[in-house]
């Protein structure tokens, strides 16, 4: 009996600390946007990306204009964030609205995070943390 018992308290302790463990994986939250848009007499073209996270979930929306005209897109999917030799990488899978796989959105990337500025680099582009 006291075996059984050991043995039982053993495994609740490993499970315990593997879900410690997961809790501590890097995360972001809110809504990082990059505004590449501009406006020539009046027409306003251009692209604005922005990556809004929640947990493990993430939504990219991208409003594309062309002369004041404007075309959303939006994909949902999941992101995971891991050390690597230092730096960070960020996974996306993003699906659309028939569940398949988004592949030119969906990749890995080296991702850089600026608490101070408020701001990610994903790849080579900066987003900014929306107020």
């Amino acid at each position: 009996m006291k075996k059984i018992l050991s043995a039982v308290l053993v495994c609740v302790l490993l499970v315990g600390c593997v879900f410690a463990l997961a809790s501590c994986g890097k995360t972001l939250s809110g809504e990082y946007k990059l505004d590449a848009t501009g406006e020539i007499a009046g027409i306003k073209s251009g692209v604005v990306t922005t990556y809004k996270f929640s947990g493990s979930k993430v939504t990219l929306t991208i409003d594309t204009y062309v002369a004041n005209n404007k075309s959303t897109v939006e994909y949902d999917g999941k992101y995971t964030i891991e050390e690597v030799d230092e730096d960070y990488e960020i996974t996306f899978t993003f699906t659309d609205e028939d569940g398949e796989e988004v592949k030119d959105y969906s990749k890995t990337q080296v991702l850089k995070i600026d608490d101070e500025k408020k701001t990610i680099t994903i790849g080579l582009v900066t987003y900014t943390k929306a107020e």
